[in-house]
Parts: C-alpha cells; structure tokens; sequence
C-alpha cells in the first residue's frame, strides 16, 4: 500500500509539473498579424481593426498603421505594391497612426491572440469608400534595437488590398 501511494504521488507531481510548465516557461516566439478587417473612414479620421499576437511585454512596442488611395496605388498589384518605396508619395489620400495621439496605439503583448481597433489621421487628402492598399507594422520589445539592418526579430507586418467602408 505504501509503494502504491508513492507512485500515485509520484504520478501526480509529474502531471502537475507538466501542468505547470507551459505556464511557467513562456517563451519568447515572433509577433504575428493575422487579419485586417472592419476598415472605415468617417471624414479626417479612420479606423482599422486587427488581428494579432505578440509576447513580451508591453513596454518599448510600436504599432505604426496605413490607408493608402489614389489613382497612382490603385491599379497596382498587392505584389507591386507590398515591394515598392514610397507609396505615400503615390497616394493622393493618406491616413496613418503617426498623426494620432500615441497613447491610443497601445498594444497588448502577452502572448495571447487580441483583436483591437486602431484609429488614423489624414497625413493628406481624404479616403473615401473603396480599396485602399493598408500596412499594418508591428515592432515588439525586441524589435526596439534591432535596427533596420535586423527587422526579422520581433517585426510583423500585414500589407493588404481592403474595402474601405463609410463610418458613421
């Protein structure tokens, strides 16, 4: 009876620590951007929802989010687009996270997958209802001295081809 108690002791201390362990070892993994999804303007301001996960920590991150419209951007592929520098000299209607108050463009790095909206300001023109090439950057507490040269770490992006939508 006694060496049965031990090994139900035993058993449970070991399916206790491999209870335990995911928890207690979080690990670091790449941020990831899953969607964009409900995209509207509703005069100088729009707003874009996304998708995504990242782990540690929410100190020293940076979302950075664009709408990009114009007759110069829109015949292009997603494929021309997503290689191209300088689309915002293209865009005759520009919206971006820069022009906002930096403390609505918190995000929460917890390893868990969240999905928040995020507004934009117009940096030129106005969007209107349609498709408007959209960038979604994110940089994570890695990412913060990874320099240009090293954006593999702690970076994700989502660069896509949306309908806009009018708000209210």
């Amino acid at each position: 009876m006694k060496k049965l108690a031990s090994l139900i002791g035993a058993g449970a201390l070991a399916a206790a620590t491999l209870a335990a362990s995911p928890a207690q070892a979080a690990t670091y993994e790449d941020p990831q951007v899953f969607s964009l999804s409900t995209i509207t303007v509703s005069g100088e301001t729009a707003s874009v929802t996304a998708t995504y996960q990242c782990w540690g920590g929410n100190e020293g991150t940076h979302v950075w989010v664009s709408l990009k419209q114009g007759p110069q951007i829109s015949p292009l592929s997603l494929d021309q687009l997503m290689t191209m520098e300088g689309t915002s000299a293209l865009a005759k209607a520009y919206y971006d996270t820069n022009v906002v108050d930096p403390s609505t463009l918190a995000i929460n790095c917890n390893g868990e997958v969240q999905t928040q909206t995020f507004t934009l300001g117009v940096e030129k023109g106005a969007l209107h209802p349609g498709l408007a090439f959209a960038q979604f950057c994110l940089f994570d507490s890695t990412a913060i001295n990874a320099g240009p040269e090293n954006t593999d770490q702690g970076f994700a992006f989502l660069y896509d081809k949306v309908n806009i939508k009018r708000g209210h």
